[in-house]
């Protein structure tokens, strides 16, 4: 049964590890939306034209689809392209969230960002039968097609912390999960909890229990990395919100002539501590790359409260993430740590975070 977007998001923590639908449909998924991206080619045609009010070469399903949301191309007929991407009909019944993604690229210019022109969204289901935008292609290379050698480079990574520096300027309103619906007001990004850890320690047992469950967690490692979250609630709720992207992966950053040429995908934009996000982003990488991206970003966490808060936000989410990828049966990776392994490294980070630990064995290297 497929469910409402926003509901999911704010009774979770990470919508693709506590989405409620079977963990079967998860697996399929991915062979799924390449067959369903074909079906929606004719009626993304028709739609487009009607909207753009000018005929429509071609649709096609672009390489690459997400995971709860389809993607295609767009030809038209002077050449340029355009991207529509739609909410799948197995996962969504209402989806909102293509609101975030215009309003976050309408933003991006005042933040001295780049931005991509949203040209249409549509959630009302009345012209196709699931919610769709049509958005500017992100110029450049997204940097999940680089090679290791290329994401080394020290300009990446100091232009990728300097982008998501520059993001985190923008003042928010409570915390967790950015509400897409207020945004049309003239409000500020607002999330639906009135703490901080409130949205942190959201299903934090259940993915504690899940953990323990897969082998992924011993039940003494649990109990010492729960209780080590819990003394450091009161920390991580002083610090103010502001609009963090909440999924500041390769797959969602552009480059071109080495300078950030788009940030897209805004669906799990959060409200809350933007070393948050730092950390999010630290999860997609080896901690050979984290000097660099943290000296574009400003920071070395140098400050015993700045490591502390890392450690916390990079265990939760390493935690959520190692159960998102077992939900949807995606297998360790030859030559990258295994789930148990990271969820080690994560937690051996907790236990021991103090500025000279975090320094020494991710940073000073």
């Amino acid at each position: 049964m497929p469910v409402d977007d926003w509901r999911e998001r704010r009774r979770g923590f990470y919508l693709k590890t506590d989405i409620l639908l079977p963990d079967g449909l998860l697996r399929q998924l991915a062979a799924l939306n390449v067959r369903d991206a074909l079906e929606r080619c004719a009626g993304l045609a028709s739609a487009s034209a009607r909207v753009l009010n000018e005929p429509i070469v071609s649709v096609t399903p672009c390489q690459n689809q997400g995971t709860f949301h389809l993607v295609h191309e767009v030809l038209l007929s002077d050449g340029a392209r355009l991207v529509a991407r739609s909410s799948s009909s197995r996962v969504f019944c209402s989806d909102s969230s293509f609101f975030l993604d215009a309003w976050a690229q309408a933003r991006m210019p005042s933040l001295g960002l780049p931005s991509l022109t949203v040209l249409h969204v549509d959630t009302s289901q009345d012209i196709l039968p699931f919610p769709w935008m049509l958005v500017e292609t992100a110029p450049g290379r997204c940097l999940a097609s680089l090679s290791d050698d290329e994401l080394d480079n020290s300009t990446v990574l100091q232009e990728t912390g300097q982008a998501l520096r520059k993001l985190h300027e923008v003042e928010a309103q409570k915390y967790g999960p950015v509400e897409a619906r207020l945004l049309g007001n003239g409000e500020p990004p607002t999330g639906p909890f009135e703490r901080w850890s409130d949205y942190i320690f959201n299903c934090l047992e259940e993915h504690l229990a899940a953990a323990v469950k897969c082998g992924f967690l011993d039940p003494r490692e649990c109990i010492n990395v729960f209780r080590a979250m819990q003394d450091r609630r009161e920390l991580i709720d002083q610090m103010p919100s502001r609009f963090l992207h909440g999924d500041p992966g390769n797959q969602n950053i552009f480059f071109r002539s080495m300078n950030v040429s788009a940030l897209i995908d805004w669906e799990d934009a959060v409200c809350g501590d933007p070393l948050y996000d730092v950390a999010f982003w630290a999860s997609f990488h080896p901690s050979r790359r984290w000097k660099s991206f943290f000296s574009g970003y400003g920071t070395s966490l140098t400050e015993e409260r700045d490591a502390i808060r890392f450690a916390l936000y990079y265990t939760r989410i390493t935690l959520a993430k190692i159960l998102h990828r077992r939900r949807f049966g995606y297998a360790d990776r030859p030559g990258r740590p295994t789930s148990r392994a990271r969820m080690q490294e994560a937690i051996g980070m907790l236990l021991n975070a103090n500025i000279s630990s975090i320094h020494e064995r991710f940073i000073a290297r």
